[in-house]
């Protein structure tokens, strides 16, 4: 009994030129042997249901393929369960290929007017070539976050294939900026095992409660940020962020001095006088950061908890440009500093010819008073 196909027609094409193709690398003399299979079908759903049939009839037992298999097994459900399955995935597969995006994400390597080099992960990690990828999640966050979702699913790809057959293989540096926007499990794959494949991941974000609302747990998030060796906090504002950074620092202990003086008199006989003097140490476990601080630190300033346990506080360098002559001789040119009002007039272009007079200058007497005639 054939096999009936109930999916929509994409779905039936797809099984049709798949199998077709497999068919086509491994059985010599197929188009003769599957003709009695698919020339008697009259429309695409039954030519497709003709091609599963000669796959497992004919093919499968010596040259199996899970690919075909799952194609043939997921289009044969109920047209209705079937839809309500690709129900959320139709609406994000419409976008991700309207428009630029579908020949940008898919292109037809046979289309001669397209003059666009074809490329993907593992050839730019070949070739040790920059790859800049935005998103603009900022004006379309689904698309964006699909986009972005995707490549990291191909560079997790591309990291087993480096860890498995992969020799003197060359860092690779990944920097990854929002990354709760493109977080899902081969994103946390490659931070638990991607060292070995040589990718070093860098991530931002600006919450804990990001990647916790976009994996859909508090326990996800936390699997996140513990494949993280090295952590760097800016100014935070969220308590619960404040939180987990110092929670993961080493807790101090804190010494205490604690001084007390007293004296007493009798009540019947005052000379009657005693005193006390006393000193107590106390010593307890303390925060080494409190949380609270994380959100007093000024701009460029970070807490640090690097690899192997060291803890930095730390902050930025600004980066200026160097002062050239031409600077100096004319202080208003683009890119130079405004002179300030507290700065010396040698400072603003103009000559002192003094510069110490008036620190030598005695102060000025108090107006004399002329008494009254």
């Amino acid at each position: 009994m054939s096999p009936r196909l109930l999916a929509p027609c994409s779905a039936c094409f797809l099984v049709l030129t798949k199998t077709q193709r497999y068919v086509a690398q491994h059985v010599p003399d197929w188009e003769a042997a599957s003709r009695r299979f698919v020339q008697p079908a009259r429309d695409l759903g039954s030519r497709a249901a003709g091609w599963v049939r000669y796959y497992r009839e004919a093919v499968r037992e010596r040259h199996p393929s899970t690919v075909v298999d799952g194609l043939a097994s997921l289009v044969e459900h109920e047209q209705v369960h079937f839809a309500k399955m690709i129900a959320s995935l139709m609406p994000i597969l419409n976008m991700l290929t309207a428009a630029d995006l579908g020949p940008l994400l898919s292109p037809d390597a046979a289309d001669t007017s397209d003059r666009r080099r074809l490329t993907s992960m593992a050839e730019c990690i070949d070739r040790a070539q920059v790859v800049y990828l935005g998103l603009d999640a900022l004006s379309d966050a689904m698309v964006g976050s699909a986009i972005g979702s995707i490549l990291v699913a191909d560079l997790a790809a591309v990291a087993g294939d480096r860890y498995n057959y992969g020799v003197g293989l060359s860092p690779v540096n990944v920097f990854i900026d929002e990354a709760a926007e493109v977080v899902n499990d081969p994103f946390i794959q490659l931070l638990n095992k991607g060292r070995g494949a040589g990718l070093r991941l860098v991530v931002a974000t600006q919450t804990f409660a990001d990647f916790a609302a976009r994996t859909g747990s508090e326990a996800k998030a936390r699997q996140v940020l513990g494949n993280i060796n090295t952590l760097i906090a800016l100014r935070l504002l969220d308590a619960e962020t404040q939180q987990y950074v110092t929670d993961s620092l080493p807790k101090v202990r804190l010494r205490s001095v604690t001084r007390a003086q007293g004296s007493s008199t009798s009540a019947t006989n005052p000379l009657l006088y005693s005193g006390s003097v006393r000193e107590q140490l106390a010593e307890e476990a303390g925060e080494l950061f409190p949380p609270a601080l994380l959100g007093q630190l000024p701009n460029l300033h970070y807490l640090a908890r690097l690899a192997g346990g060291r803890v930095v506080k730390g902050r930025l360098p600004i980066l200026v440009s160097p002062r050239t002559d031409d600077d100096q001789r004319h202080p208003t040119a683009p890119g130079a500093p405004s002179p300030r009002r507290s700065d010396p007039p040698a400072a603003r272009g103009r000559a002192d010819p003094d510069p110490h007079a008036r620190r030598r200058a005695p102060p000025r007497p108090p107006d004399a008073v002329r008494p009254r005639a």
